[in-house]
């Protein structure tokens, strides 16, 4: 059975642990810092486990574009609150998606940049 490019673009939402409320930490807060991020992370949060997330639903949602909607997911990935790990078949190999984990707690130390620097040059 083939997969549709939708269903490759779609992530499974998992919560780290699956509570019936939630309680909003302030620092988590002020360590993202960004409104769209709070927007999308708490959005997340009142969708039940195994939601299908696609990006095109989050813009309708949050009223958000593109450059916003990555901005506020780079964030929230660089603070450790949404990892993100693909799926892939065991029999054939493919990739079948994504799966996003959110948190509730911060697991790395916020940055004013949180992407990925690239190693310095090694020296011969």
């Amino acid at each position: 059975m083939s997969m549709g490019r939708a269903e490759l673009r779609c992530q499974t939402l998992k919560k780290e642990e699956r509570k019936k409320w939630v309680t909003l930490n302030v620092d988590v807060l002020i360590a993202i810092k960004d409104a769209d991020a709070i927007a999308v992370w708490v959005r997340l949060w009142s969708c039940p486990d195994g939601w299908k997330i696609y990006d095109s639903w989050l813009k309708k949602e949050l009223n958000l574009g593109d450059v916003r909607l990555k901005k506020a997911k780079r964030r929230l990935r660089g603070l450790g609150l949404w990892v993100q790990t693909r799926r892939k078949d065991e029999k054939t190999g493919k990739f079948m998606g994504s799966e996003v984990l959110l948190r509730e707690e911060i697991i790395t130390e916020p940055s004013e940049n949180p992407q990925v620097e690239k190693a310095p040059p090694v020296e011969k």
